[in-house]
Parts: C-alpha cells; sequence; structure tokens
C-alpha cells in the first residue's frame, strides 16, 4: 500500500494452525514478531522484492491477533448484519480486512 512521504505500508498476515477465542486472544512481543516475520524473508513480494527487502526498510512494526468469527444467524428480531456489518475491519484502518490483504 503506497503513502506519501516515499513510504509504503505492507501487512503480512498469517493464519495460526489452532482457533483462539476469547479471551485466549495472544498478544504478541516485538520478539514475537520478529521470530515469525523471519519465516517469510526469502518469500518473492512481487516480481523485483522479497519480504526480506521491506522488512530490511520497516520503519515500525507490531504484530496483533485479528478475531474471526462466524456466526450461525445473521440475524435477530428485526436486525440483519450485512456486507461491511458482516465482517472484521482492520484494527488500523478504517477499512475492511479483504481490502487490506490484497
Amino acid at each position: 500500500m503506497s503513502s506519501t512521504r516515499d513510504r509504503s505500508f505492507w501487512f503480512l498476515i498469517i493464519k495460526f494452525d489452532k482457533r483462539k477465542i476469547s479471551p485466549n486472544i495472544p498478544r504478541f512481543t516485538t520478539e514475537d514478531a520478529e521470530k515469525e516475520v523471519t519465516k517469510y524473508l526469502d518469500k518473492q513480494t512481487t516480481e523485483k522484492t522479497k519480504m526480506r527487502d521491506l522488512w530490511d526498510t520497516r520503519v515500525k512494526f507490531s504484530m496483533a491477533a485479528l478475531e474471526e468469527v462466524v456466526f450461525e444467524t445473521w440475524f435477530e428480531d428485526r436486525v440483519v448484519l450485512l456486507e461491511d456489518a458482516a465482517h472484521k475491519v482492520c484494527h488500523f484502518r478504517t477499512t475492511d480486512c479483504n481490502y487490506c490483504k490484497s
């Protein structure tokens, strides 16, 4: 994702091997994030760029768990969840995470 000031913002979205349910949503340290990202440093992100290139030029970074919920029922009484109300929103943006992954 491009921005002003000649910077790029990027997201590495990793799926846990097991579902995490509240109140057991993990919190991550700087060391946790560094350890996790090293697994992907040699992955190609574009034709000319590897994950290592992005990581080596980072200004800031953090790691956060994004909650996922699948409801069996999407309505109750006269209330129905539709479109943006029915999927997660990125904690770092005001847009949906489907956009953040692209």
